[in-house]
């Protein structure tokens, strides 16, 4: 188990389970593409992987940072899975990975 659950709130905490390869899955509610949805009141954040990562590291470098799920599980809470990038190289490499769907089909 992650020393990362120590610092987060019950209502994220309670809601992570843990695989064997270390993703922290958020078993609660999520987008359609599998982002974990959390109460916004916590951080500000309604995404799960932004508000775990400001609760743990703090605010984004640059404003216009997302972050890239390097495991490639978008309902991956785990800080060490994320890793900030601009919007222009997210798109690269979930296009790179075959994360992103093609919608002409």
């Amino acid at each position: 188990m992650s020393t990362q659950l120590a610092f987060l709130p019950p209502e994220l905490s309670d809601r992570i389970t843990y695989t064997d390869d270390g993703c922290m899955l958020w078993t609660g509610p999520t987008t359609p593409k599998g982002y974990a949805l959390v109460p916004k009141s916590l951080t500000g954040e309604k995404y799960g992987h932004r508000a775990v990562w400001r609760l743990l590291r703090g605010p984004l470098p640059y404003a216009r940072d997302t972050l890239d799920h390097t495991c490639g599980r978008t309902s991956c809470l785990n800080v060490e899975h994320l890793e900030p990038v601009s919007r222009a190289e997210n798109s690269r490499r979930a296009a790179r990975s075959r994360r992103v769907r093609s919608w002409s089909s």
